[in-house]
């Protein structure tokens, strides 16, 4: 949980200090995303992995990376206001 908050701080110390634009961190984001699932998936078809389908808390890494993008795109939006 601690690695969330340090790509949020991460994200909004570049696009604070107009080193990246809120959407470079969005297409990195996903780009990222995509990477991660691709290598997830390799993993399982290499290993034969199978993995437990009674997990308890399996939402929690969709729903902050969801309210990781919707910040960001929040404050893309504010920030083109002004």
């Amino acid at each position: 949980m601690v690695y969330h908050g340090v790509a949020i701080l991460t994200c909004y110390s570049r696009s604070y200090l107009g080193v990246h634009y809120p959407g470079d961190l969005l297409v990195g984001a996903f780009i990222g995303f995509v990477g991660a699932s691709l290598c997830y998936w390799l993993f399982c078809l290499v290993c034969k992995y199978k993995r437990k389908e009674n997990y308890k808390h399996i939402y929690a890494p969709i729903l902050v990376g969801g309210a990781t993008c919707l910040g960001i795109l929040i404050y893309a939006l504010v920030r083109a206001m002004l």
